[in-house]
């Protein structure tokens, strides 16, 4: 949000949210992946999503 806002975008017309385990893109069952299997799919999950709001 903060490059964003230092690239000269108003802060009105964006929103990021944070969603981690709560809204996950990929799952690891423990029973049959890997360690290092887990870590890679669960790397899946760590991103940021930005929401055009608007454009003018």
């Amino acid at each position: 949000m903060e490059y964003l806002i230092g690239k000269g975008i108003p802060k009105n017309v964006f929103e990021i949210q944070w969603f981690g385990f709560s809204r996950p893109l990929a799952t690891c069952n423990k029973e049959t992946e890997t360690d290092k299997k887990c870590q890679e799919i669960n790397a899946l999950n760590r991103r940021c999503e930005v929401y055009i709001k608007r454009i003018k």
